[in-house]
């Protein structure tokens, strides 16, 4: 079939005291704090013992008036499904998304699966890669629940990859699991770092990140998934990825790309009643290219 989509993005930021723009994310105002003169009931400033004005501090609107940005994008593609005999199904693809503000790009993909029996199948996927930078990765400037000030890269590029999987996958009454092995190469790859402390963006409160290109990345691993029904009110989700990103040109392992990570879920159900107990763990992972690998367990 024959499948497209449009979409256009819009910000309306404002101009800041720097008189550069400033992009916040749902439309909300820029706000600054301001000291004010106190005044009393009469509308008089209150002085202080050293007989100057006392001051409070005062959140303010900055809006010295409105500047606009725009992206664009467009995406078409064709998808066929092609059965040679029982044990085989081909699908190829072709894509093409186009930006306005860089250009466009024709993405390739082809799926094989074969079927073993009623219950175990293969699968073989390669497709290839094209993701934009968006308003918020480029030009955005905003604090981020007061502890990230973040901070658009105008310079980022697009991210470019060719992807490789081949897994196997188990499906009867009982239970779901998938067992994959990914090979992906990316170029330019995204990455979220602290801002150089020299630029003239950075904040002095908080700690100021934006993306920059990773040039040439591999990122490789094993998945494993699945699901269990242990009986007619209960199901058992778990999940298992070892994950390694490689900066091809330094040699060394991508910052706040965990090694390790695995999830589970037990989800129980009877008629109108459901609850859910879920966990999360994130093994030998760096925050950034300094710092020493962590472990997270979130339950």
């Amino acid at each position: 079939g024959l499948y497209g989509t449009y979409q256009k993005t819009v910000r309306k930021p404002v101009i800041g005291p720097n008189h550069k723009p400033v992009f916040l994310p749902n439309g909300m105002p820029k706000m600054e704090t301001v000291m004010v003169p106190v005044k009393d009931k009469d509308g008089r400033p209150v002085m202080g013992k050293d007989g100057k004005p006392l001051l409070r501090p005062l959140m303010k609107t900055v809006e010295v008036h409105k500047y606009g940005a725009d992206l664009t994008y467009r995406s078409v593609y064709i998808q066929d499904e092609w059965r040679p005999n029982d044990r085989w199904l081909i699908v190829p693809a072709v894509r093409y998304d186009h930006s306005s503000q860089f250009g466009g790009r024709v993405l390739p993909k082809l799926g094989a699966t074969y079927f073993i029996d009623a219950d175990n199948r293969v699968k073989l996927n390669f497709g290839t890669g094209y993701v934009t930078p968006g308003l918020m990765e480029l030009y955005y400037d905003f604090d981020m629940a007061g502890q990230v000030h973040w901070v658009g890269n105008p310079d980022l590029k697009p991210e470019k990859s060719k992807n490789y999987e081949i897994g196997w996958e188990h499906e009867d009454n009982r239970q779901q699991m998938k067992i994959s092995y990914f090979y992906n190469d990316i170029k330019d790859f995204w990455n979220s770092v602290k801002v150089d402390p020299q630029l003239p963006k950075m904040h002095p409160r908080y700690k100021d990140t934006h993306y920059i290109n990773e040039y040439n990345v591999v990122s490789q691993g094993i998945e494993w998934t699945g699901r269990v029904m242990l009986s007619d009110r209960l199901d058992l989700t778990y999940g298992y990825t070892y994950l390694h990103v490689e900066n091809k040109d330094t040699e060394r392992s991508v910052a706040q790309q965990p090694k390790h990570k695995a999830d589970f879920g037990l989800h129980w159900h009877d008629g109108a009643w459901a609850a859910s107990l879920w966990g999360n763990y994130y093994g030998s992972y760096r925050a950034t290219d300094e710092s020493e690998p962590a472990s997270t367990l979130l339950v």
